[in-house]
C-alpha cells in the first residue's frame, strides 16, 4: 500500500504560531536574546493516517556594539624656502589639516645634513 502524501500544515513558536504552507519562515528581527524553540507539524491532512513533527531550538545572541572606527589620517605638507644661504638657519613647517578631530598631532623631525637648531617636537624646525 502506497504511503499518503505528506505536506506541512503548521509552523508553531514561542515568537509567532499560525504559519502555513510548504516553505515557513521566521523572522527573529528585533527578538530578544534568549532561546526560542520551532515546532513543524506534518499530516496528511485528511484522517490523520500520515502525522508527525520535528522542532529545533534557535539562541538569539545579543550582539555587541560595532567596534570603533580606525582614526582618519590627515593630510600633511612641508613648506621651506627654495633655497638657503650658506651658515644661515632655514626654516622647515608642517602643516597638517583634516584626519581624525581632537588628535593632536606629534612631530619628529630628522635631517640627512647639518643639525637641528631648534623645534624638534613641533610644527617648525629650523636647521
Amino acid at each position: 500500500m502506497a504511503r499518503p502524501h505528506c505536506a506541512i500544515v503548521g509552523l508553531s513558536t514561542a515568537a509567532s504560531s499560525g504559519v502555513t504552507g510548504r516553505i515557513p519562515s521566521w523572522d527573529l528581527a528585533g527578538a530578544a536574546p534568549g532561546v526560542y524553540q520551532a515546532v513543524a507539524e506534518v499530516d496528511d491532512g485528511r484522517d490523520l493516517s500520515c502525522v508527525a513533527f520535528s522542532s529545533i531550538s534557535v539562541v538569539v545572541l545579543d550582539c555587541p556594539p560595532p567596534p570603533p572606527q580606525p582614526p582618519v589620517c590627515p593630510t600633511v605638507s612641508v613648506s621651506c624656502p627654495e633655497a638657503g644661504k650658506e651658515n644661515e638657519p632655514v626654516t622647515f613647517t608642517a602643516n597638517v589639516s583634516g584626519g581624525t578631530p581632537n588628535i593632536t598631532p606629534s612631530y619628529n623631525w630628522t635631517i640627512s645634513a647639518g643639525r637641528i637648531i631648534s623645534g624638534q617636537g613641533t610644527p617648525s624646525c629650523h636647521r
